[in-house]
């Protein structure tokens, strides 16, 4: 602000001394920045900010001071239902818990390729493979490939056409 002022006034401005030219001029435009409603508002916005921050300061200290301490026992399962008055669970059947599970040996070592089904309407060229290729790399691509049924009195093919086997 101070350095807009500065532009603002150093036109208007007629020194007393050439020398001092620009020292007059911050003055001029330190003055006339003071009579400023903006920077009064501006004043004021910090007032309250700085009212603001030590009102939440205060109340996180007085947060801190009255914080529970940590416990240094835990509470047990049991304990947190009884606090939350919460029935017990009933005990397992024996014979009802899960084994282990049993280690399985992957005998394949090499990443599967996802396979994409798509559906293309006929015929199936080598460039539309090899664009879908292009759009869905690391899989293996199906293709369903159909043909539209032809169009009795000039009604458009339906929205659902048979599907042929690649």
């Amino acid at each position: 602000m101070l350095n807009c002022e500065i532009l603002t006034t150093g036109g208007d401005l007629e020194p007393v001394i050439e020398e001092n030219r620009a020292m007059e001029n911050i003055l001029a435009a330190y003055d006339s920045l003071n009579k400023s409603l903006t920077l009064k508002n501006f004043h004021k916005e910090y007032a309250v900010n700085v009212r603001l921050i030590g009102t939440l300061e205060r109340q996180l200290i007085r947060v801190q001071r009255h914080w529970p301490s940590k416990s240094t026992t835990l509470a047990t399962s049991d304990e947190e239902r009884e606090f939350y008055e919460v029935e017990k669970d009933p005990e397992p059947a024996k014979g009802t818990q899960n084994d282990d599970p049993q280690a399985t040996e992957n005998t394949d070592n090499k990443p599967q390729k996802r396979v994409k089904i798509i559906n293309v309407q006929a015929p199936l060229t080598e460039e539309k493979i090899r664009l879908y290729k292009q759009v869905f790399p690391n899989r293996d691509i199906q293709f369903n490939v159909f043909e539209p049924e032809s169009a009795d009195n000039g009604r458009k093919a339906p929205l659902k056409p048979a599907p042929k086997a690649a």
